[in-house]
């Protein structure tokens, strides 16, 4: 019997009783992918929901066993057209009292048929034995089909034709996916009804041909497909990346799932995909984050720069006074979205690079330009540590301002810690962005008390253009120390 017999199988599907069969079709479609169980792996209750449905379906898909189901308010297989007394003009679609005193239910009691308790032909009446014949395919939907798909930041930036092998269940080419060959004979047993009578005692019963499956014909069945009228081919196929697809998104494949059984619909195909990492451009949602070093002159008195963009490059305009970790916006110069196709922004942060310290020219000037700014300029702040301090596990993460000479010439400066301050040496020629570590520094694990590490990442403090002296001194390391830092970014970056 079916295992959802006492459920109303138009409720399963969330259908009205006089749905089309298209309606139908499409509700079981619907379900089937959210409770399919390649979705939902190890989920018993999706794994019983989706059994539930598939039997909700192929008895409303079906025109004759629906008919049945919406007259008796069940189905089996068993059941003759016309429900119970209904085949073999036994009358038609009247009710049958069955009267069954004087039979044995233990089995001890012979049957018609010597020997066959009358338990086990009441039990064969529904269980649906099918014989050898080659059977009707149901008209089943194809299933979806899930694969992963690997591609390059550019391909998920612009879009792409990408090719991808897949395996999946084809339409047989030899039987046309109807699972049989040749041309139907008529059933030999039940002469084409499709029915056999069975009797016990003084009952009979009009039971489906085991010979023909009650199909009243004989089929050969195809040997390509063992019946089944799909057989799992394998081909490579084209895929269309559309432009703006994130790293793990999904894009759908209409109809490249597996076929359906006797013309009914295939499934679908989904791609998740994977975005391998660009050396240049973060990507965030539909935003861009990137890096640009800058010298210590056009961070102090400002300038026009050029900075790698998906489009090309773009003429960007550093404000006179700009330190490291500044952010500048580049409006709409992110990647297009995968749903309506608008841009997102580019963020710039800005890295100060300094020039090497082996230059004595350059050691003079840098001696010269600490000495030159006056007031406050370099008094450097202890920050509160909930304000100051970033913890990652046990360890801690900083970011501490220092001067150009000190960055240029190498220095010794205090830096805050959870211990207090401590002392820490800055190499001659660090530039923005290096990072330093302070061993033992970092928070005492709540497990074992071991401590994590402090990571102290510089960022280089430009002096203010307002002053005279600072702006000659500028334009003098410019010309001591020449040198564009952004030489290889545009190769690195690839536009």
């Amino acid at each position: 019997m079916p295992t959802t017999a006492k459920q109303d199988y138009y409720e399963l599907l969330g259908v009205p009783r006089k749905a089309s069969a298209k309606d139908i079709r499409s509700a079981f479609r619907k379900l089937a992918r959210k409770y399919h169980p390649d979705l939902n792996p190890g989920d018993k209750s999706a794994e019983e929901k989706f059994k539930q449905l598939q039997e909700a379906y192929d008895v409303l898909s079906d025109s004759k066993k629906r008919q049945m189901y919406d007259q008796y308010g069940f189905y089996s297989e068993s059941l003759p057209p016309g429900g119970p007394g209904g085949a073999g003009g036994h009358g038609g679609e009247q009710d049958v009292n069955f009267d069954f005193d004087g039979f044995d239910f233990g089995g001890g009691s012979g049957a018609a048929g010597g020997g066959a308790s009358f338990r086990d032909l009441f039990s064969q009446f529904f269980s649906g034995g099918r014989g050898g014949a080659a059977m009707e395919p149901e008209h089943e939907p194809g299933g979806d089909l899930e694969y992963q798909i690997e591609i390059d930041f550019w391909d998920a930036v612009r879009g792409a034709v990408k090719k991808l092998s897949i395996t999946r269940l084809d339409t047989c080419e030899t039987c046309h996916g109807t699972g049989a060959v040749g041309t139907p004979q008529t059933c030999n047993v039940c002469g084409g009804t499709g029915t056999v009578q069975q009797a016990a005692g003084k009952m009979k019963f009009n039971v489906p041909c085991t010979r023909c499956g009650g199909t009243g014909k004989l089929r050969t069945i195809c040997k390509t497909c063992g019946g089944e009228g799909r057989v799992r081919r394998s081909e490579t196929i084209d895929v269309r990346i559309p432009a703006g697809v994130a790293n793990g998104g999904r894009v759908r494949v209409p109809g490249k799932g597996n076929s359906g059984t006797m013309g009914a619909p295939p499934g679908d195909l989904y791609l998740r995909v994977v975005v391998k990492p660009h050396e240049f451009f973060e990507r965030r949602g539909d935003d861009l984050y990137t890096k640009i070093p800058v010298t210590v002159s056009e961070a102090t008195l400002g300038a026009k720069i050029e900075v790698p963009t998906i489009d090309g490059r773009a003429l960007v305009r550093i404000p006179p006074g700009t330190n490291s970790g500044k952010t500048l916006r580049l409006k709409e110069k992110g990647v297009p979205s995968a749903r309506n196709g608008a841009r997102g922004d580019q963020y710039v942060e800005i890295q100060v690079v300094v020039p090497p310290p082996t230059d004595e020219r350059v050691r003079n000037l840098m001696k010269e330009l600490e000495s030159a700014p006056p007031g406050d300029l370099y008094l450097r702040v202890v920050v509160k540590p909930h304000e100051f301090f970033e913890r990652r596990g046990d360890d801690l993460y900083t970011k501490i301002p220092v001067t150009v000479s000190e960055a240029t010439l190498g220095a010794k400066i205090e830096v805050p810690t959870i211990d207090g301050r401590a002392l820490v040496r800055i190499p001659p020629g660090t530039n923005s962005g290096k990072t330093l570590r302070l061993k033992e520094k970092g928070v005492p694990s709540a497990r074992n008390g071991a401590r994590g590490d402090q990571y102290v990442e510089i960022q280089v403090v430009v002096p203010p253009p307002t002053d005279e002296r600072v702006r000659n001194l500028m334009k003098e390391l410019e010309s001591v120390a020449p040198g564009d830092p952004r030489k290889d970014l545009f190769s690195k970056a690839g536009v």
